[in-house]
């Protein structure tokens, strides 16, 4: 068949013929003519919108304190450590007042934290005041060389051939001013002599270290950390002489072990002079790999009493697990001084910290220069919250943008359908467009997955608005994505390297960067209101240029009275001024008229808007303590078809559709019969979509009238008998079940399980004596002449349950929800259930497992 002589045209031609325009035109209402595929509508719609997009500078970070000749200009912060214990074993360890202090460029506003520690307990960190400071190349390359010092001995996985060192310029991808780390004296001025010595320290051969061990010959001035030259994975902090030798007597009684020299000999299997001198020691203390983050009041579980260091013991050495350890037995570490290696104890936490803020104020300080709507309003609000809105759920930070791209998805959602309904150069094009077509432009708007999809084609090269402002902005620089593990976080101003190559691999998502955005705009919006998350948006470039005009329509009085008194009864919303919107609400796509289109636009509106204050709702509502998949849970189930179906026949609103299909009455009336004389609950249920469709279009109509405030209103007047109920069973710690029942069979015991849908004859034959439940609740084997269908659960091949409903969708709802009630209200079998389930997942695949495996498994 010859291909439409349009599709030799220009897409930008051919969408003049799109249905939409078709209809518009000629009032033909038959959408299957002259279409085109959403890939060509999307490129075209999206040339429009991208029309004007500027280009912003990607971020500019300060390299001159890595990278300059010449002095440089820096701050010096100093790293407070406060806690009782903490300080008092600084004090044991002949401390001298020295801190850490992070030197940079650029002020970074760090709000003091705490951290627990499993035997120095809560240490509380914070930042001193800045002091302003003058660096030369020289001291740049000093604080370099004890930065790597310091983070290669507190934070490099030893087991491995990897250590750190200081990034070349053009291996630099962090979006924040790189910054360094350095060591005062009591004074608060950076102590450069101690740090020379360090340095020289850390050079050391290791003959060098071992030796350094053997020539001492009495108490230090500060306490050193040796390891053992038979166990070197195992470091000891040593304080001073015992005065003893290791000629001494051995305290425990062993065989053949009289003396240290002969424990050393018999016991490590090494030989040690008998003049060496014994130093008292203890095991160094715990180095913590992950975020100890906590309150001040918080305790620790499982904290190591045996090794916890009290403030009394950290003031006395005999209380400190100590033992002796001979000099000719061990050897230094690189980093010796055991009081700069204690400040180090926090010191990849403090820095994991310290950069997600600094990332967050680079942002502001970015979005100020080239966004400056966006960057002044994110420097009014907490920047905790920004840094909130930068986390990915694979970093370590406790709170991560989960929940503000969750509401901020509903933002971007609503900010977009506005734009494409209102916008001049779109309106045309899309007065008669479907709900579907109007869903996959707003999904290619929002949604970089689907929109590669249509990047690929050759023809059409094009980025959706938000991937385009990742894109020009650089934004990935900014997003906080590593977690804070060995081998994978580092410093921004350092790389690892492991044999000879830098291993600096990134392997995010890039959806994590668009979720990055609308985090932002649910943030702007919360703490900034509509109006502004609007300017952002448009600031942004996600959405196309728009404007409110629409030029009203006339209706008869009768009608106007009649819509006006429906509208006001289910919404609230009395004063509405385009009536002819609620008659387009209540217009079925099968009714025939050139008059007014059917409610798919207002129906796709209204959906954007319900989605808005759904969210919002729940979020200030239910936000606190539950979780993010707990607030997407109770979100799926109240914008659900069935739950808005259901409120479509309490308001009655099924009466008043205009349609021409012949069996949409009946089966209207078979479901508000089934939820009101039946009492079938919501998810044991069949609506008709038209019922969901309409609730949703008179909540667009709405918005479209009033604006968003008024269909935000009108969305919670509509929802409100459920809304009320939430919150009423909340206040009484009640449970509602929200999760459908098909999603919390599979959640209970995965696969053990197995629905099976058939026809209600085919059930009669295949299990002719199972009972099934009818409607009514009646009992009774399955019918050879029915035209039912019969939904039933097994487990390990044996039937649980069988329901039979003139819909097979019903039918599965139900018998999936008999069953969940079922086992969730018998604990010990809800308990066996689950051990089995576990059981059989960590071994086997369960798709891999035949029935005889699976009973073999059962406890």
């Amino acid at each position: 068949m010859d291909q439409p002589k349009h599709r030799e045209r220009s897409r930008e031609d051919a969408l003049e013929h799109h249905p939409a325009c078709f209809k518009e035109s000629s009032k033909v209402i038959d959408e299957r003519h002259l279409r085109l595929s959403d890939q060509e509508i999307q490129s075209s719609i999206f040339r429009i919108g991208i029309q004007g997009s500027k280009h912003i500078s990607p971020p500019d970070p300060n390299l001159e304190l890595l990278y300059g000749v010449g002095n440089v200009r820096a701050f010096v912060c100093p790293v407070l450590q406060n806690g009782d214990i903490f300080e008092g074993y600084k004090h044991r360890l002949k401390d001298q007042g020295h801190q850490l202090a992070i030197i940079s460029p650029v002020h970074v506003p760090l709000p003091s934290f705490n951290l627990q520690h499993k035997e120095f307990g809560t240490i509380n960190i914070s930042l001193g005041r800045k002091t302003p400071i003058n660096l030369s190349s020289y001291h740049c390359s000093i604080l370099q060389a004890v930065f790597v010092i310091l983070m290669d001995e507190r934070w490099r996985r030893r087991t491995k051939n990897m250590f750190f060192a200081t990034s070349q310029k053009e291996e630099y991808r962090s979006a924040i001013s790189p910054y360094l780390v350095g060591i005062t004296s009591a004074d608060g001025l950076l102590d450069w002599e101690l740090m020379d010595l360090l340095i020289y320290e850390a050079a050391r051969s290791k003959e060098e270290r071992i030796a350094a061990a053997r020539l001492e010959k009495s108490a230090f001035n500060e306490a050193r950390i040796w390891a053992p030259i038979y166990d070197e994975l195992v470091p000891y902090v040593v304080f001073d002489t015992t005065g003893e030798t290791c000629a001494s007597p051995f305290p425990s009684r062993r065989e053949g072990v009289d003396s240290f020299q002969d424990y050393f000999l018999k016991c490590r299997n090494f030989e040690v002079p008998v003049d060496s001198l014994l130093f008292n020691a203890q095991k160094l203390w715990w180095l913590p790999r992950n975020l100890p983050l906590c309150k001040a009041d918080d305790t620790v579980d499982n904290p190591r009493e045996s090794s916890r260091i009290t403030a009394a013991d950290s003031m006395n050495a005999e209380g400190v697990n100590i033992v002796k350890i001979a000099q000719h037995a061990c050897f230094e570490l690189r980093l010796a001084n055991a009081p700069v290696a204690l400040m180090c104890l926090m010191l990849p936490q403090i820095l994991y910290i310290y950069e997600s803020y600094a990332t967050a104020t680079e942002l502001i300080r970015h979005c100020s220069v080239h966004l400056p709507i966006l960057g002044f309003h994110l420097s009014n609000v907490p920047l905790e919250k920004v840094v909130e809105c930068l986390n990915a759920s694979s970093s370590t930070l406790p709170e991560s943008y989960d929940v503000l791209e969750y509401f901020g998805d509903a933002v971007l959602k609503i900010v977009q359908t506005d734009a494409l309904v209102k916008s001049n150069e779109l309106r045309l094009r899309t007065g008669f467009v479907d709900e579907g077509a109007f869903s996959i432009l707003r999904s290619g708007m929002s949604d970089t997955r689907e929109w590669h999809s249509i990047r690929a084609s050759d023809k059409v090269s094009i980025a959706s608005p938000s991937q385009l402002w990742v894109q020009i902005n650089d934004l990935p620089r900014f997003v906080i994505g590593a977690a804070l593990e060995r081998g994978k976080w580092l410093p921004c101003c350092m790389t690892f390297k492991q044999n000879g190559n830098n291993k600096n691999d990134d392997n995010r998502d890039s959806k994590v960067d668009a979720d990055v955005v609308e985090a932002l705009l649910g943030l702007v919006f919360l703490e900034c209101g509509w109006d502004i998350a609007q300017k952002v948006a448009d600031e942004l470039d996600i959405t196309v240029s728009w404007n409110d005009t629409e030029h009203p329509k006339r209706i008869t009085k009768d009608t106007d009275r009649r819509l006006r008194n429906l509208v006001s009864s289910c919404t609230g919303y009395s004063d509405i001024q385009r009536i002819e919107l609620a008659e387009e609400a209540l217009t079925h796509p099968t009714f025939r008229s050139t008059e007014v289109p059917s409610y798919q636009r207002l129906e796709w509106i209204g959906d954007a808007v319900l989605c808005m204050a759904i969210r919002k709702w729940i979020y200030y509502n239910l936000r606190e303590g539950a979780s993010i998949g707990t607030l997407v849970e109770v979100d799926a189930a109240l914008v659900s078809n069935e739950t808005l179906a259901f409120l479509c026949g309490k308001y009655g609103l099924q009466h008043h559709i205009n349609h021409s299909d012949p069996d949409l009455e009946p089966r209207m009336e078979n479901y508000v019969r089934s939820v009101s004389e039946l009492g079938n609950g919501l998810w044991c249920t069949d609506p008709p979509k038209s019922m969901s469709d309409i609730a949703e279009s008179l909540l667009g109509a709405v918005h479209m009238d009033g604006g968003f405030a008024a269909g935000q209103s009108a969305c919670l007047r509509f929802m409100s008998p459920l809304l009320n109920v939430l919150l009423e069973a909340q206040s009484l710690k009640k449970e509602i079940r929200l999760k459908h029942p098909r999603k919390a069979i599979t959640e209970i015991a995965g696969d053990l399980f197995e629905i099976h849908v058939e026809s209600e004859p085919y059930f009669a034959l295949a299990a002719p004596k199972v009972d099934v439940l009818f409607q009514g609740g009646n009992w009774g084997p399955a019918k050879k002449e029915s035209d039912s269908f019969v939904a039933s659960v097994t487990i390990l091949g044996s039937i649980l349950l069988a329901v039979a409903d003139p819909s097979a969708r019903v039918a599965k709802n139900k018998v999936c929800a008999i069953v969940v009630t079922a086992v969730e209200t018998n604990p010990r079998l809800l308990d066996r259930l689950q051990t089995c389930f576990r059981r059989i997942e960590s071994t086997q695949s369960p798709a891999k497992k035949t029935p005889a495996k699976w009973k073999a498994e059962l406890p």
